[in-house]
C-alpha cells in the first residue's frame, strides 16, 4: 500500500508549513490558563491544530491510496458420475448402489485442503450434487462436456473424474469432444466387460408414419450372450393379437440377428406395437426382452407441386425442407412441362419459382389455380415479371423491372401473427445471406409480413416474406431468390436445418396444404411422446372472422387407463394458448381438450401415447477401451472403482493441477476515505472541546 500525487512530492512540505504556520498562529501566546504541569496539554492542541489542518492541505492535492491484494484460487476437481440405468445390469450392482456411491462422495474429503470439488450427475442430462440413483434412460457423454464448460468456464479446472461405464446412446463420441480440454480427465472404468447371460432387443427399427391400405418395415436387432444352443421366440402383438412370429437359434455364445417383419396398416391414427422376446432363465435383466413402438397410419400424403422457370438450387432446398415432414411430398416440374399437368387439383399447394418469367407469363396455368383456389406460393428471382404477378396478389402491389434488384437481408416482423415462430427463428434469420430482391415501389395492403426487407443497414418496409390474410384463395409470396443459401447458413450455424425446416414448414402449413376451417384447433401436437420429453402444445381459437381469439380458457383434460384424471389449463399467449404439462409416465392415454366458441362448447379428443425409453438396456457391456483412451488422449489415467484412494494420491501428486494466484490493484481517492474525515473531525472537536472548557474560542 503506498500514497501517490499528481503533483511534485516537495508540495507535501506547503502542507507541512500551513499546518505548523496555523498551529503556531492560534497558540503563538498561550491564552489557555494551564498549569506549568499541564503544558502537554497544551503543545497536544496545537499538534492537534497541525494535523487537521496539514491533512486538509493534503486533501486539496487530490493524492491516491494505491493497494495491492493477492488471493489463492484452488484448483477445481470435477467429479461427474454416470447416472444411467446400463450401470446397474452386472452382478456388482449392489456394490454400486452402495459402497462405490459412499466412496465416491469421499472424495471430497480427502481433496479438500487443497482443492475444491465440485459432484455432477449425467444421463440424459447434467444435475449439480451427489444424488447418485443409476436410474437415468439414456447416457450423453457430450452434454456432459459442454456442461462442464459452460457451469465452470471462469473456474480453475484442474481435473475431471469422470466414473462410467463408457456406453452412450446419445450425441456423439466423448473421445472426440473432450479434445478441446486443457486439464486431465481421470476416468473411473464402471459396469462389467464381461458378456452376462442375456437375450435382449438393442434396436428396433420402423417407420414413425404409415399410410392406410400399404404396407410398413420393421427391423428388430437381437442380441443373445452366454445362451448358445437355446432357442427363443421373436413376436410382435397389435391390440393383444399376435400378427408376427419368428423363432430363432441361438447359434454362438455372442449371437446378434436382425430380424425384418412387415405390417400392415390397416386402421388409421395412431396405433401402437409390443415386440416380446422369450425369456430364457437366468437372464441379468428381463427389462430389454421387451419392445414398445407405435405408428401414426395416415391417410394418404399431401401433394406440393414445385413449378418452376429454370432448375435453381432454391428448388433442391425447398424439396428437402417440405420432405422433412413425412406427411408432405414434393414434385418439381418446369415450365414446359406445366401445360401438361391436366388436374390440378391433386396438388395441395402449387409453388411457382420464377413464376410468371418476363418470357413466360403461364397466365393460364394462374388462372386456373386462382379459380380453383389452389393454395400458392409465389416465390420472385430476377426473371420474375413483377407486373403480372402483382395482378395475382390481392392487396400486393411489386412495380420493378428485371434489371434492378436489391441484397435484401430478413428482419422478422414482430406484430406477425398468422402463425406461431420459435425464438430461435427469430433470433437467427437476421444472420442469414440476403436474397435478390426487386427494387421498386411496394403497397401492401391485404398481406401479412413475416420478414420485411433490410438493404445494408437500412431496414425498410418493404416485405420479403409475406401472406395472405384471407381465407378463399390463400397466396403466399417471398420476394427474392436464393433461399438455398439460408438453408447452407443454418446448418453452418446451427448444425442442423431446424430455423430453415420451420419457417417453410410452417408457411406451407398456413397456405392451406389441407384447408383446416375448424374454429378451435390443438396446433403443434405429436401424438406420441418419449417418457422423458415433456407434453408440450399450443391452442387456437377463431373468431367468425377467423381472427385469433384468447378471451376464453381452454381445459384439457388427460385420463389413463386405470381411469385417473389429470386436468389443466392452458397459459394465454398474446392471441393463443400454450401448454407444458410435464412428464407422464410410459403407457396409452385419452386427451379431450374443451373451450367455449360464440356460446357453444367446441371438444377435440384423441388417443396419446407416452413410449418407454429403453435405451440403456439395449448395450449391458461395458466400453472401457473407450474410457482409457479419453484418459489417455487428455493426460489423466483410468482406474478402478475399488482404486479410488490411488486416484486421489495421484491428484494430490500431480504436477499440471496448480492452484492460480490472483493479484488486485486498487486505485482510490483518498478524500473519499471515510475513516480520515473521522479522524480529522476527531482532532478539530476535541481541540474545541478542551478550549471551550477552558473558556477559549
Amino acid at each position: 500500500m503506498n500514497i501517490s500525487t499528481p503533483y511534485p512530492v516537495w508540495y507535501l512540505l506547503l502542507c507541512i508549513v500551513a499546518g505548523a504556520a496555523a498551529s503556531w498562529w492560534l497558540y503563538r501566546k498561550n491564552k489557555i490558563p494551564f498549569e506549568d504541569s499541564q503544558k502537554w496539554q497544551l503543545y497536544i492542541l496545537s499538534g492537534f491544530r497541525f494535523l487537521a489542518v496539514s491533512i486538509i492541505c493534503l486533501l486539496l492535492f487530490n493524492p491516491l491510496l494505491n493497494t495491492e491484494n493477492s488471493h489463492k484460487e484452488k484448483p477445481l476437481i470435477v467429479v461427474a458420475v454416470d447416472n444411467s440405468q446400463s450401470v446397474m445390469a452386472n452382478k456388482d450392482s449392489a456394490f454400486y448402489r452402495t459402497t462405490f456411491a459412499d466412496n465416491i462422495k469421499k472424495i471430497e474429503e480427502q481433496l479438500g485442503d487443497n482443492f475444491e470439488v465440485k459432484y455432477l450427475t449425467y444421463g440424459e442430462k447434467i444435475t449439480d450434487g451427489n444424488n447418485i440413483t443409476f436410474a437415468e434412460k439414456q447416457s450423453d457423454y457430450s452434454t456432459l462436456i459442454s456442461g462442464i464448460y459452460s457451469r465452470y468456464e471462469n473456474n480453475n479446472i484442474g481435473a475431471l473424474i469422470l466414473a462410467g461405464d463408457g456406453l452412450y446412446n446419445k450425441g456423439v463420441n466423448p473421445v472426440y469432444e473432450a479434445k478441446s480440454f486443457k486439464f486431465p480427465v481421470f476416468t473411473v472404468a464402471l459396469g462389467d466387460t464381461n458378456h452376462q447371460r442375456d437375450i435382449r432387443i438393442k434396436k428396433v427399427k420402423h417407420n414413425e408414419i404409415a399410410y392406410l391400405g400399404n404396407t410398413f418395415p420393421v427391423n428388430i436387432a437381437m442380441v443373445g450372450d452366454g445362451c448358445n444352443g437355446e432357442q427363443a421366440k421373436v413376436s410382435i402383438i397389435y391390440k393383444g393379437n399376435e400378427i408376427f412370429n419368428k423363432n430363432i437359434i441361438i447359434d454362438g455364445q455372442n449371437f446378434a440377428a436382425d430380424i425384418p417383419a412387415v405390417l400392415d396398416a390397416k386402421e388409421s391414427g395412431l396405433q401402437h406395437y409390443t415386440i416380446n422376446v422369450t425369456r430364457l432363465s437366468n437372464e441379468i435383466s428381463y427389462i430389454n426382452n421387451t419392445y414398445q413402438f407405435a405408428v401414426e397410419v395416415l391417410d394418404g400424403k399431401q401433394k406440393i407441386l414445385l413449378a418452376a422457370l429454370s432448375p435453381h438450387p432454391d428448388l433442391g432446398a425447398l424439396k428437402k425442407s417440405i420432405e422433412s415432414n413425412k406427411n408432405y411430398e414434393a414434385k418439381i416440374v418446369f415450365v414446359n412441362e406445366l401445360a401438361k399437368i391436366t388436374d390440378l387439383k391433386q396438388y395441395n399447394l402449387v409453388v411457382m419459382h420464377q413464376l410468371p418469367g418476363t418470357t413466360n407469363s403461364v397466365q393460364n396455368i394462374l388462372n386456373n389455380l386462382r379459380q380453383m383456389q389452389i393454395p400458392t406460393l409465389f416465390i420472385g428471382g430476377t426473371q420474375s415479371n413483377w407486373q403480372v404477378l402483382s395482378s395475382y396478389l390481392s392487396g400486393l402491389r411489386i412495380s420493378s423491372s428485371p434489371a434492378n434488384e436489391n441484397d435484401a437481408i430478413p428482419i422478422v416482423n414482430g406484430s406477425f401473427s398468422l402463425f406461431s415462430l420459435s425464438e430461435n427463428l427469430k433470433s437467427t434469420l437476421a444472420n442469414f445471406p440476403p436474397l435478390k430482391s426487386p427494387f421498386g415501389n411496394y403497397n401492401n395492403t391485404g398481406f401479412e409480413v413475416l420478414a420485411n426487407q433490410q438493404v445494408g443497414y437500412v431496414k425498410t418496409n418493404n416485405p420479403l416474406i409475406a401472406l395472405s390474410k384471407g381465407n378463399t384463395w390463400r397466396v403466399g409470396v417471398i420476394c427474392g431468390e436464393g433461399i438455398w443459401r439460408w438453408r447452407l447458413a443454418d446448418f453452418s450455424q446451427n448444425k442442423n436445418y431446424d430455423v430453415f425446416d420451420e419457417i417453410i414448414n410452417k408457411t406451407v402449413q398456413y397456405l392451406g396444404v389441407k384447408s383446416d376451417l375448424r374454429r378451435f384447433r390443438l396446433v403443434n401436437f405429436k401424438p406420441s411422446y418419449l417418457e422423458n420429453e415433456p407434453l408440450q402444445l399450443d391452442a387456437e381459437v377463431y373468431n367468425p372472422s377467423y381472427e385469433l381469439d384468447n378471451k376464453n380458457d381452454v381445459e384439457f383434460t388427460i385420463n389413463t387407463t386405470d381411469e385417473k384424471l389429470y386436468k389443466y389449463t392452458f397459459s394465454k399467449t398474446a392471441n393463443a394458448y400454450t401448454l407444458n404439462a410435464g412428464i407422464l409416465a410410459p403407457g396409452i392415454y385419452t386427451y379431450i381438450a374443451k373451450t367455449m366458441v360464440d356460446g357453444k362448447q367446441e371438444t377435440i379428443n384423441g388417443t396419446l401415447s407416452i413410449l418407454p425409453l429403453q435405451n440403456e438396456l439395449g448395450e449391458t457391456v461395458a466400453d472401457h477401451n473407450l474410457l482409457g483412451q479419453l484418459s489417455q488422449n487428455t493426460g489423466g489415467n483410468m482406474f478402478y472403482p475399488k482404486e479410488l484412494d490411488k486416484l486421489v494420491k495421484q491428484l494430490k501428486a500431480c504436477e499440471v493441477i496448480k492452484p492460480i494466484i490472483y493479484t488486485e490493484r486498487e486505485t482510490t481517492d483518498l478524500i473519499n476515505l471515510k475513516w480520515l474525515f473521522i479522524i480529522i473531525l476527531l482532532f478539530m472537536l476535541v481541540e474545541w472541546l478542551v478550549r471551550k472548557m477552558n473558556g477559549v474560542v
